[in-house]
């Protein structure tokens, strides 16, 4: 048997490789929100509370996209696409929590601005790719981001044998809500009141009201918004000289007068 030095790994640097690959899976902003220095520490059952920006996104169609591909081509397709996404999100200040197949969940503990400012540029990094895509004849693909703003619990769950990191309440499923709804409304960016309420200057963004709808577990209808900052530019212009006239449809339609608010929506 042979004992020469560096012929067996260094203690240190296997403790490296093994948190550099559980950092991979595991996301070391998330154990660092629950006030944990590494996954080592991690039990089932430990938790906190934490107020964040939750944002989804998937891409619209994925499934009748994936029909006319084989296997290889759908990983593909998704690698191309969410490479581009993560720095997006990182560079906003948050970190995706979790892929949910063709889609991500990103958490923002900064300010809703950073979670809107990557929604924004999510879309932004759709056309490029979009075009990347037309370029090579490939099929180009749509998104829908929902973004909300409240607390939130992040926690262990699971088995000494099989545990996950997630985060769950309110606050995450009425994100979600609201990212399935962006098909619904054609409309590719929406966020909650909660998010609008959170920014620093809402000013700043093209914003208009959308609808109030009933969400499950809530006794008080929630606000939609879309922001349409990342439209192409003849679309933004517009939405912004059509803004009056729709909200004073959206309004109409609120009061029930549906024949006057039918008007306002199709002119």
């Amino acid at each position: 048997m042979n004992d020469r030095p560096g012929r067996h790994p260094d203690a240190g640097q296997l403790r490296a490789d093994c948190e550099a690959a559980y950092a991979a899976f595991v996301p070391p902003e998330l154990l660092a929100l629950m006030g944990q220095a590494d996954i080592g520490a991690a039990r089932v059952g430990q938790h906190a509370e934490r107020s964040l920006s939750v944002l989804f996104s998937d891409i619209r169609g994925f499934t009748t996209l994936s029909e006319g591909m084989n296997q290889q081509e759908n990983f593909r397709l998704l690698n191309t696409y969410l490479a581009g996404v993560n720095p997006v999100v990182t560079g906003a200040g948050g970190f995706i929590a979790k892929f949910i197949g063709d889609g991500i969940m990103a958490l923002f503990p900064g300010s809703a601005d950073d979670a809107l400012q990557a929604g924004i540029g999510l879309l932004h990094h759709l056309r490029s790719y979009n075009q990347q895509a037309a370029a090579e004849g490939r099929v180009p693909i749509g998104i829908g981001v929902g973004i909300n703003t409240g607390i939130t619990m992040l926690g262990h769950v699971g088995s000494a044998a099989r545990m996950e990191t997630t985060v769950i309440g309110d606050t995450v499923n009425l994100a979600s809500r609201l990212e399935t709804e962006t098909r619904t409304y054609d409309a590719p960016l929406l966020i909650s009141e909660h998010t609008l309420y959170g920014l620093a200057d809402a000013g700043r963004y093209h914003i208009r009201l959308i609808d109030r709808v009933r969400v499950k577990g809530k006794v008080h209808p929630q606000s939609l918004y879309e922001v349409f900052d990342a439209d192409e530019p003849a679309l933004l212009a517009g939405k912004l000289a059509a803004l009056p006239a729709f909200e004073r449809a959206v309004a109409r339609y609120h009061q029930r007068d549906i024949a006057r608010a039918e008007e306002g929506f199709q002119a």
